[in-house]
Order: structure tokens, then sequence, then C-alpha cells
């Protein structure tokens, strides 16, 4: 008998969590599936009989700007060792969480309550995002030297 797949629901504040967590307890019905959200956050009630367990992490909110919360987040979420790891959204930031858990598996709860894969390890994330920035700033650049070369002669 195999063992039990191991699902992180990472929260994110959106008004589609429940669904997002019923969409994945009914695509993975004998899975352990665990909410880990901020200490603040209290599971609903309506969500009681869908989750297996509700682990707080350790920071209430983390970004680059405290690279120190970011690794504590990272660590624990790593201990757990989950076969799959859920996002709330398709953002840089959740991608590159997911990309850290370590889970074999990444997804991400659409609005719609469909379940959609993340695809990519974290270097393909990284590059994504680093070539995001380069096409920004070629447009950016592109329309400045439009408005500065051509300008409009309104009279």
């Amino acid at each position: 008998m195999s063992a039990k797949i191991k699902i992180c629901v990472f929260y994110s504040e959106s008004n589609h969590f429940v669904r997002a967590v019923r969409a994945l307890r009914a695509a993975e019905p004998d899975s352990e599936l665990v909410v880990m959200a901020p200490p603040e956050y209290k599971l609903p009630e309506e969500l009681q009989n869908d989750v297996d367990s509700f682990i707080k992490s350790d920071v209430s909110a983390y970004s680059l700007k405290n690279p120190g919360a970011c690794l504590s987040l990272v660590r624990q979420i790593r201990s757990e060792h989950y076969d799959q790891f859920a996002v709330m959204f398709d953002s840089t930031r959740l991608r590159i969480l997911a990309s850290l858990s370590g889970a074999k598996q990444r997804k991400w709860c659409r609005v719609d309550g469909r379940i959609a894969r993340l695809h990519g390890s974290l270097p393909r994330v990284l590059a994504c995002v680093c070539a995001k920035r380069i096409w920004g700033t070629l447009v950016y650049s592109l329309m400045y030297i439009a408005v500065r070369v051509f300008p409009s002669h309104q009279e």
C-alpha cells in the first residue's frame, strides 16, 4: 500500500481560498491536505472537514526585503516534505516560493476553482523574471524614444 500524498495549500488572502481547498480535496480525496497560513489567520468553520491539518507559518509576512523571514518560511515548508504544493495565485513571488518548497508537483488555484500546474524549476522562474524585466524596459524605452523623437504637432 502506498503512502498518502501530502499536499500543502499555502494561504493567500483571496475570495477563492475556500473554493481552492475544496477543489484540491475533490481532486485528491485520499490525500493528506494541509493548510499553511500566517499566525493571525483562523481556519473557517466551513473548511474544518476538508482539511486534515492546519499549520501556522513562522512569519506573518515575507518579502525579499526581509531575507530572514523568507528563509524561515522556506525552511518550515521544506521540513514537512510535501508531495504537492499549491498557491492561490500565479505570481512571481508565489512561483519562487513553490519552486523552493521541494514538492514534486506545484499547482496554483485559479479563481474559477480549477487547479493548474506550475511549471518550471527555480532557475527557469528566475530567468522568466529577468526576461520580463528586460522586455518591460525595452518597451518603455521604445515608447519614450517615440514620444521624444516624434512629438505630435498640435496647433
